[in-house]
C-alpha cells in the first residue's frame, strides 16, 4: 500500500531522528525515492504508536540500528514542498 492510500487525509505525523557518532557527525541516508537527496532517518507514526516508539522503530527498519531517544529537538512543517505533495508535520528527536 502506498502512502497516499495509507494516509489519505489530514496531517501526517512523521518522527525523525538525528543519529550522532562520537564525533558529533549526523548520520544521513540517501532516499530511495528521490535521487540525490540526503535525509535523516524517520517515518510515519503508526496508529497507537508514540512518536518516540516510531523513531526507534524507523531506525531499526531503515538502518538496522538500535537507538535511544535522548531529547526532543523541535517541530518542522513541510507544506507542499517539492519533496512532499501533502502537508506533513515532522517532529525531530
Amino acid at each position: 500500500m502506498n502512502d497516499d492510500a495509507k494516509y489519505p487525509k489530514g496531517v501526517e505525523v512523521i518522527g525523525s531522528t538525528y543519529i550522532l557518532n562520537d564525533k558529533n557527525q549526523i548520520l544521513m541516508t540517501r532516499h530511495y525515492r528521490w535521487e540525490g537527496i540526503w535525509l535523516i532517518t524517520g517515518g510515519h507514526v503508526e496508529p497507537g504508536e508514540s512518536i518516540e516508539q516510531a523513531v526507534i522503530r524507523e531506525a531499526k527498519e531503515e538502518l538496522n540500528l538500535d537507538v535511544e531517544v535522548l531529547s526532543f529537538i523541535g517541530v518542522g512543517e513541510f507544506l507542499l514542498s517539492r519533496l512532499c505533495l501533502r502537508g506533513r508535520l515532522i517532529l525531530f528527536f
